[in-house]
């Protein structure tokens, strides 16, 4: 045992104070060092995991999803921070984070063993580095070493100046998100007037014209003008329609947003009422019919 750890125990014994637990558990020189190894360790494997959460959103052209990983990011980046410079609260919400992820991962992936062998293989090993990460997070002595003193040794002012970095970062990506979600709302709005005025012109005005220039290159069951025909005869002339409301997905294809919407309404017809679907696609000022149907 060093000489530094037989002062330290010798001052702790001559205070009659308790002798802290991780002094007896790690006879190391330094554990501190130990627990700094093991942050680092955790901190880089969290950030690759969220470049390539970023990276495969972006692939996929998934706005929604980037954003998710961005805001997650953002808050992991700032709990490893504040777990760097000494706050030991932090670890105690990132710790059970692991152990629901790693636990979550280990129930799916005995659910997959049927015959997805190489899927759950993935989440075993998902959730085996999760669950160590939790482990170490929450029961490891020298994790609570170093903490104890980056307490002690961390400068104010640094601690302030990164700390006002990451509350910038976390405004900057709140910022982007709600923008995003203000021009989703536009699209969406522009969106739903184009499906009413799809309705119009199909089922009231029995428009083939308009549904054939407004028509996706998705493959249809049918032409403009069989399509206007068979709704002419199975539904007959409109009597009342009520408002539209689906649910819309956006995916980024260049440089602009896509917005796919599938919307319904309910809607009289001579024949009786009916739920009219109608599917969408576009772009600001740009947007084309993928598929209409219904049923009773």
């Amino acid at each position: 045992m060093s000489l530094r750890i037989i002062f330290d125990k010798f001052a702790v014994v001559k205070n009659n104070e308790p002798l802290p637990l991780w002094m007896e558990a790690i006879p190391d020189r330094e554990p501190w060092r130990r627990g700094r190894v093991a942050i680092a360790t955790i901190s880089a494997a969290v950030l690759v995991a969220l470049a390539l959460g970023l990276i495969a959103a972006l692939l996929r052209g998934d706005i929604a999803a980037f954003f998710a990983w961005a805001v997650s990011g953002g808050f992991a980046c700032l709990l490893l921070f504040l777990i760097w410079i000494g706050q030991n609260w932090a670890r105690w919400i990132v710790a059970p984070f692991f152990g629901i992820i790693g636990f979550a991962a280990l129930v799916k992936g005995i659910t997959h063993l049927n015959g997805e062998f190489f899927y759950a293989g993935r989440l075993f090993a998902g959730a085996l580095t999760a669950l160590m990460m939790f482990s170490y997070l929450a029961l490891s002595p020298a994790v609570y070493a170093f903490a104890r003193r980056q307490r002690e040794h961390a400068s104010v002012l640094e601690s302030v100046g990164i700390g006002a970095g990451f509350l910038l970062v976390l405004a900057t990506i709140g910022s982007a998100l709600l923008a995003f979600h203000n021009y989703q709302n536009a699209l969406e709005e522009e969106a739903s007037e184009f499906a009413q005025l799809t309705f119009h012109r199909v089922f009231e005005n029995r428009d083939a014209r308009f549904l054939e220039s407004h028509a996706s290159a998705t493959r249809k069951m049918s032409r403009p003008a069989q399509f206007i025909h068979m709704a002419e005869d199975q539904l007959g002339t409109v009597q009342s329609v009520g408002p539209f409301g689906g649910k819309f997905t956006a995916r980024l294809e260049g440089k602009r947003i896509v917005l796919n919407g599938r919307l319904q309404t309910r809607a009289m017809f001579e024949t009786g009422g009916c739920w009219v679907h109608i599917a969408v696609s576009g772009s600001e000022g740009d947007w084309a019919i993928d598929h209409i149907s219904w049923n009773y």
